[in-house]
């Protein structure tokens, strides 16, 4: 028990001496250092609202061009079947339907973002 009496006091005092270091280390200035606002890559907010809003609507639009491809093929491929044809019809429309939506909300989107003022040259730069 004496033997371990000098072994934490020497491992106490290293530990103080040393949990300093990281006080002292956290007021130096590192060059090129990135600020915490863009850690994510975009420069502010609104940049990082159009970015995303962007993104969306891409793919959202780029699903529904691809239900349009899978019902046309459907509609090819029914071969006088009605009920195949049917359901490549309805498929058609609600791709189209689909497409017309994301058309809109892409217009109001672009609408509100311009009256934010958010520049639209910064699409997707980060």
């Amino acid at each position: 028990m004496k033997a371990l009496k000098p072994l934490a006091q020497i491992g106490a005092t290293a530990t103080a001496l040393m949990s300093w270091a990281g006080v002292a280390a956290a007021q130096a200035v590192l060059p090129n250092t990135p600020s915490a606002i863009s850690t994510s890559g975009f420069r502010d907010i609104p940049t990082a609202i159009r970015t995303i809003f962007n993104t969306v609507i891409a793919a959202a639009g780029a699903i529904f061009v691809v239900l349009l491809l899978v019902g046309g093929v459907q509609y090819l491929s029914a071969a006088g079947n009605e009920e195949a044809t049917a359901k490549a019809k309805k498929l058609l429309v609600d791709a189209i339907i689909g497409l017309i939506i994301v058309l809109a909300a892409w217009a109001i989107g672009q609408f509100v973002l311009t009256k934010f003022q958010v520049n639209p040259n910064t699409i997707g730069t980060f």
